[in-house]
């Protein structure tokens, strides 16, 4: 990492409240307008989040040192005063630091994700993204704190403990994903081009694996219209199909077609799909190739290569018209079918802006 003072400088005056109010001022009007100004800024608050983990740390050790009496005079001590000469010194020790902080974020996953692996059927693998799986320490530090943005304005996202993918299916902010991804959450939030919404659980139908949630962020611009609209009829074995979801912090396209009319263990309520899946791919939609929602994204068979399930959307479609909320019910169904006509390239920026990534934060 280099460091750059005169940007470390003044994030360090930010946090501390010693900007005179015009400095403030101008320092956030830089941040609004400047997307690559902002992208630094928010690493160096990352960063200086990373540094007082690694603070309380030393704090914690000196402390049990002091009451077992076995200090040595070579106990590390918190710092203190200015930090720009420490983190100068220091940038390789603290990155490690935060890095191992991680740990108990991803034992926690592991245990969370006990509950729907042990209900899950033998050679089955839901397609939940468990944070403990994914070597991307850096990425999770990057992410962990966001002291410039207020109520209303668009946030960074949060590491989750685990995750997978939405979409929307209403103007108004709900979306669909998978049951087994936010089973017992307390905490959620969607990701899409970076930022977070806080979102919340309006149903569930655990027998299709589906859920329902809805954006609590005034943050959140939302759409004029759904391109896309759910497709009940059956589909035909060997019908080319295509899937977004987010397997990584970006969001991934995969292709393939209807491999089989039936899904697991010939589960007439999913279709098998020859599509690369992986975990984070859960809860996202299987599209058609004129853009129809035909599906959601469910699992995958263990031990073999392209052989993914999605729930068929007339499931999806039957549980959603159970919901007795007329916030939801007014707006569902209002989707358009405006992709037919575009080539894949198009399709794919056009939907974009709808799928988002579900972060189980808790």
């Amino acid at each position: 990492m280099q460091i750059d003072e005169t940007i470390a400088a003044r994030v360090e005056q930010y946090i501390k409240g010693e900007m005179l109010a015009d400095e403030q001022k101008h320092f956030e009007h830089e941040i609004n307008t400047n997307k690559a100004y902002a992208k630094l800024v928010n690493e160096y608050v990352a960063f200086y989040s990373a540094l007082n983990h690694y603070n309380k740390r030393l704090k914690i050790k000196a402390a049990l040192n002091e009451a077992h009496q076995q200090t040595t005079g070579s106990v590390q001590q918190p710092v203190s005063g200015k930090i720009i000469p420490f983190i100068k010194r220091n940038v390789r020790v603290i990155s490690i630091a935060a890095s191992v902080a991680c740990v108990s974020i991803f034992s926690t996953a592991l245990i969370l994700s006990l509950y729907y692996k042990n209900q899950a059927p033998k050679g089955y693998r839901a397609l939940v993204n468990e944070v403990a799986q994914i070597k991307k320490s850096q990425g999770v530090i990057n992410n962990t704190i966001n002291t410039i943005t207020s109520a209303t304005t668009k946030k960074p996202a949060a590491p989750g403990i685990y995750s997978g993918s939405s979409f929307l299916v209403t103007t108004n902010g709900y979306l669909i994903t998978s049951f087994h991804i936010v089973q017992n959450a307390n905490n959620i939030e969607v990701v899409n081009e970076g930022y977070a919404y806080s979102a919340k659980v309006i149903a569930t139908n655990s027998t299709c694996d589906f859920a329902l949630l809805k954006i609590q962020d005034s943050s959140y611009e939302a759409p004029k219209q759904i391109p896309y609209n759910f497709y009940s009829n059956r589909a035909e074995m060997g019908q080319k199909v295509f899937t977004l979801g987010y397997p990584r912090t970006n969001l991934v396209y995969g292709e393939g077609s209807i491999s089989s009319l039936t899904g697991y263990m010939d589960d007439t309520m999913a279709y098998q799909v020859s599509v690369p899946l992986n975990p984070g791919n859960s809860g996202g939609p299987l599209f058609d190739e004129q853009g129809n929602v035909i599906g959601v994204i469910s699992g995958k068979q263990m031990r073999t290569e392209a052989a993914s399930f999605a729930i068929k959307s007339s499931y999806i479609v039957d549980a959603l018209r159970t919901i007795n909320e007329n916030d939801f019910s007014n707006h569902f169904n209002s989707g358009k079918r405006l992709l037919s006509k575009q080539n894949r390239v198009q399709q794919l920026k056009s939907l974009q802006p709808y799928v988002f990534e579900v972060r189980v934060i808790n």
